[in-house]
């Protein structure tokens, strides 16, 4: 054997040996395959799930300040207090481009109030259209509740669980 010539194990290898050798190659990569799809698929229905509970999220948080605003007039700072509190925002930011589309939108005004700091900050409040809408989100909202509670108890019946329990995360 040539002194500068790299050693190559398979070369050394019986036929059989290297066909069997290829063969587990072969299925070690199939399994990887294999796993890689079912990873993929699994990570496809996670991102379909995430972006529906962002959808939904962002519908819930839409009508809760609306809730907060009809209560009266509002700091942005209080309304994103009990936004955190309720764990519905996570981030302080979601809530001033809201309230800059409700304004543009017609279904809020403000006006600059002298705070205790003495900086000024803007006072929020529903203007007339913006209390019409949250009676009209209140009505869908008591209608979507009753129809998400018949489609929970009957999934509840049709497979014998309780769908209180798997909702409670």
């Amino acid at each position: 054997m040539n002194e500068n010539a790299v050693f190559n194990p398979i070369s050394q290898l019986t036929p059989l040996l290297k066909l069997v050798l290829v063969q587990i190659l072969a299925f070690g990569m199939a399994r990887r395959i294999r796993f890689s799809l079912i990873n993929i698929h699994k990570m496809k229905i996670y991102m379909i799930a995430e972006k529906l509970k962002t959808q939904l999220r962002i519908g819930i948080l839409e009508y809760c300040a609306m809730q907060i605003l009809h209560r009266g007039e509002v700091y942005a700072s209080d309304m994103i207090e009990e936004l955190l509190a309720a764990k519905l925002i996570s981030v302080e930011g979601v809530v001033y481009p809201l309230l800059i589309r409700f304004k543009n939108e017609g279904l809020v005004r403000y006006d600059w109030v002298d705070s205790e700091s003495g900086l000024p900050k803007k006072h929020y409040q529903l203007t007339d259209d913006g209390i019409s809408t949250v009676k009209a989100l209140d009505q869908t909202w008591d209608e979507i509740t009753k129809t998400t509670e018949y489609f929970r108890a009957r999934n509840s019946e049709m497979s014998g669980t309780n769908s209180d329990s798997t909702s409670k995360k």
